[in-house]
């Protein structure tokens, strides 16, 4: 649905609506590729698509969620930009920029998920052969480095940098509420003054026009405080 209404509609087509465009396929490849493997084993109690599949469903399952985490700490920054720097918004979040951005982090998780899984530096020899020796099983079984160093670069370095923004945005968010209820009491301060029409006002329109404000005022500050 958010690929269809960006690309039916061409006001949403802006720059930071790549990003989540872009996010959508990334959960699209998840529960297309990753989802079903996962479903297909739990119906039938086996793994039915030999080593090799399951060596690639196991990547497509590391690299497509991995990708999905880091286009949401992308769009953390997008966020942040706009509310936070909005002067500087269009001058650094460019299409170019934008593209970079989308292209890193399509990228880089396959350095995290195809290799090491191919190559069995994700886990220990024990599981792989293991792996061999029962080709109806396919489970994701990781070492202590792979595992350290994958959640890490994938999980909590995203959450770090997306806390971070997401506390300056919500502390700007905070800072332009009160400032804007500051101004809307100022406004209301400055209204018009609504003058009482009184028998007294209409005499001293007659007197000069200095001495005419000076009464002015003392007539409305004892006439009607409220409206000062």
């Amino acid at each position: 649905m958010v690929i269809i209404s960006v690309y039916a509609y061409k006001h949403l087509r802006g720059v930071n609506n790549y990003l989540l465009v872009s996010l959508a396929v990334a959960d699209l490849v998840v529960a297309t590729c990753a989802m079903t493997g996962s479903a297909s084993q739990d119906i039938t109690g086996r793994w039915m698509f030999g080593i090799f599949i399951c060596k690639l469903w196991s990547s497509i399952d590391v690299y497509a969620s991995t990708v999905s985490t880091l286009h949401l700490c992308c769009i953390s920054l997008d966020r942040y930009y706009a509310i936070v720097r909005p002067l500087e918004y269009k001058s650094i979040i460019t299409t170019r920029i934008v593209c970079v951005m989308m292209g890193t982090v399509w990228l880089l998780p396959a350095s995290i998920s195809f290799l090491p899984i191919f190559l069995g530096w994700h886990t220990t020899p024990q599981h792989i052969q293991e792996m061999e020796a029962n080709p109806d099983s396919c489970s994701f079984v990781v070492n202590k480095p792979y595992a350290i160093i994958s959640s890490v670069l994938t999980f909590w370095i995203p959450v770090l940098i997306m806390l971070g923004t997401y506390t300056r945005v919500y502390r700007e968010a905070v800072r332009q509420k009160k400032a804007i209820k500051k101004l809307t009491t100022y406004s209301r301060s400055l209204a018009p003054l609504e003058v009482p029409q009184t028998e007294t006002i209409v005499e001293i329109s007659t007197t000069s026009t200095e001495n005419h404000k000076c009464q002015l005022i003392t007539v409305c500050n004892s006439d009607s405080d409220n409206e000062r």
